[in-house]
């Protein structure tokens, strides 16, 4: 993915949350972030990853289960109790 690639995921995944945000708008964010959590996987960003899972999380995306157990052994493998919570609050929201 290129770097051009990213900016246009990341622009899909702020307009999305936008007040009157269209449906399109909204399919593109939340396939923008699936992109970019997908990406941050990939290449091992393991904090990054748990912010993408928000984001995810957040625009309505369906988080493959592949990438929960990423983001889970990664929030549970930190130290840093905010990675955990916010794990923690990206299952609540699906839940």
């Amino acid at each position: 993915m290129t770097r051009q690639a990213v900016r246009q995921h990341k622009h899909a995944v702020r307009s999305s949350k936008r007040p009157g945000a269209q449906s399109v708008e909204q399919q593109k964010g939340a396939e923008g972030a699936l992109a970019l959590l997908d990406r941050s996987v990939r290449f091992g960003h393991s904090r990054l990853a748990l912010i993408r899972l928000e984001q995810a999380i957040n625009c309505g995306a369906p988080v493959s289960v592949d990438h929960w157990k990423y983001c889970y052994s990664a929030a549970m493998s930190s130290a840093d109790v905010n990675l955990q919570a916010l794990y923690l609050r990206a299952a609540q929201k699906v839940s």
